[in-house]
């Protein structure tokens, strides 16, 4: 709770706090960007498999403000990124209790029962209060297309 107070004196005075964010996942050679008439044509090389993107997560609001009902975001499976870049700040999608969800890693730690980590949707102001373990992890998101799409829309690629 103070630390809450403390964040919101400091935005008061115009100085947001600084927090963790996405780590950077897609390096600039992959990225590539052509001319096509009057348009600009966008290609993301090198992205691991299994990748996917989708646009109907549930709208729980609990990412409100960076992600929301129809963005997509564009995530990998693959278990070596994931064991690399699953750290404070990512964005990762897990499923617990038979629900998926998508979050930011706040937390990363090690107890009897090996890595984990804490997370939090931005939109909500308190920790999630279980464990996400390495093995529960499904993707780990490099990037989000803000599209107004307002139906399901799935593209899958597997290993």
């Amino acid at each position: 709770m103070i630390q809450r107070i403390f964040e919101f004196i400091l935005r008061l005075l115009g100085k947001a706090p600084e927090i963790p964010s996405p780590g950077f996942l897609i390096d600039w050679s992959q990225i590539e960007v052509k001319k096509v008439e009057n348009t600009a044509e966008l290609t993301l090389k090198g992205i691991p498999l299994p990748f996917w993107i989708y646009s109907n997560p549930h709208n729980t609001n609990s990412m409100d403000g960076s992600f929301d009902l129809g963005h997509a975001p564009i995530i990998t499976g693959n278990k070596r990124y994931i064991r690399t870049y699953a750290r404070v700040g990512a964005w990762i999608s897990w499923a617990k209790a038979e629900v998926a969800r998508f979050h930011q890693i706040v937390e990363v730690g090690k107890d009897k029962d090996g890595w984990y980590c804490k997370t939090m949707g931005l939109n909500v102001g308190y920790i999630d209060p279980w464990k996400v373990r390495y093995n529960e992890i499904t993707g780990i998101v490099l990037g989000i297309l803000w599209t107004a799409l307002d139906k399901e829309k799935n593209i899958y690629l597997g290993d």
